[in-house]
């Protein structure tokens, strides 16, 4: 099996891109609406459960699709995650159609089985760049994405409470835009004989665990990164919408307005966060990232007027777009060589791990106070800003 870097790959980064910005037009409007319509109709303890389910769910399907894609292809893996958002979002729309429980179907389908080629997609980034340039790479594609999920949010918020046909076939559109895009993808593996598929795997395996041995020196920071953050993120990301319509009574239309300006704000920052991440290194910039975004959510949680909250959270949404570049880049780089696609896949499923009962610690801690979840968001930050400076 040898990877080949050619002018077909050149093409591959391109519509990578494309696809990206075809799901994150959807997931830009999602992110806040689905969560929000659910706890609106099921609770907050029903909305836990099921993102907890649903980060059960991805935690199986995103590493197999990492071992997937280092034995039979990238873009098998690849057109696969298209079709199952395709069917998450024709859930959604006919749960929302006729108000019923295909509405928790849909975000276990969007959230749960729709991540099996996260860490392919990386991947195929990864294979596209010279490494020198890949914070850079990353930071154009989250940059379309992010103009693309500001495009979502603003329109579809607005649209959805027109007109619910016009927000559906928006969606749906989108949907199947994204598994055309995969369709034409060019494989960059290129195989040379003859595949043995339990072979293929015990090798991938068997290089996973090889550069795991190594821990020490290379994967162990991005790990335990991804420990606390999917603890951080996880028992407080669906809780956003909820915590500024009930506690910060910000309306809904201005809700979908904070959630545009969020990715149109990381459009201007993604660019400059891949040159600092290049310049001045990936795990600095965690660093001091993490320390902003404690005080950003801090401000946010205390300050009681609206417009004055909603901007920290947009504040806090900037930061963690150059935390985000710095990241990837992070573990794209520690990952074993001889196993890439897997190793992300295996980060990626640590954090699903942990993200099964971080909804749910969400939920819990909403129950005994709304402001709960968002201090313990916070201790995690402070606590992890501290540990990076720890650990090289």
């Amino acid at each position: 099996m040898v990877i080949t870097l050619s002018l077909r790959i050149k093409r591959n980064y391109v519509l990578i891109v494309l696809a990206r910005a075809a799901l994150m037009f959807v997931n830009g409007f999602l992110i806040w609406y689905l969560p929000l319509v659910i706890k609106e109709k099921f609770g907050a303890g029903l909305l836990g459960l099921t993102f907890s389910i649903a980060s059960m769910l991805s935690t199986t399907v995103g590493f197999l699709g990492g071992v997937l894609s280092d034995n039979i292809g990238r873009k098998p893996v690849i057109v696969l995650d298209s079709i199952l958002t395709f069917f998450g979002i024709v859930l959604f729309v006919l749960g929302y159609t006729i108000n019923s429980v295909l509405l928790l179907l849909s975000a276990l389908a969007l959230y749960g089985f729709a991540r099996i080629g996260d860490a392919v997609i990386e991947t195929v980034i990864y294979e596209s760049v010279d490494e020198a340039f890949l914070g850079r790479a990353l930071s154009i594609m989250f940059t379309i994405g992010a103009i693309a999920a500001s495009a979502g949010s603003i329109t579809l918020g607005y649209i959805v409470k027109q007109t619910v046909v016009l927000a559906s076939m928006l969606l749906i559109i989108s949907s199947l835009l994204y598994i055309l895009i995969s369709i034409l993808l060019k494989e960059t593996i290129v195989k040379k004989e003859k595949i043995d598929l339990a072979h293929k795997l015990k090798d991938t395996l068997r290089n996973l665990i090889n550069g795991l041995k190594s821990i020490r020196g290379g994967i162990l920071l991005p790990l335990i990164i991804t420990i606390f953050m999917s603890l951080e993120v996880g028992s407080t990301l669906y809780l956003y919408p909820a915590f500024m319509k009930d506690i910060k009574r910000i309306t809904e239309n201005l809700i979908g307005i904070i959630y545009g300006v969020i990715p149109l704000l990381q459009t201007f920052i993604y660019p400059f966060a891949g040159v600092v991440v290049d310049k001045i290194g990936a795990k600095r910039t965690v660093t001091l990232t993490l320390f902003l975004q404690a005080t950003a959510v801090t401000c946010f949680v205390l300050l009681e007027e609206p417009v004055y909250a909603g901007l920290a959270l947009v504040t806090a949404s900037g930061i963690g777009a150059i935390y985000n570049i710095a990241y990837r880049t992070l573990l794209i780089q520690r990952a074993p060589k001889d196993a890439k696609a897997t190793g992300i896949a295996f980060i990626n499923t640590v954090w699903d791990i942990i993200e099964i009962l971080a909804p749910s610690i969400g939920a819990l801690l909403w129950l005994l106070s709304p402001y709960l979840p968002f201090y313990f968001a916070i201790t995690l930050l402070l606590s992890l800003g501290l540990i990076t400076l720890a650990i090289k």
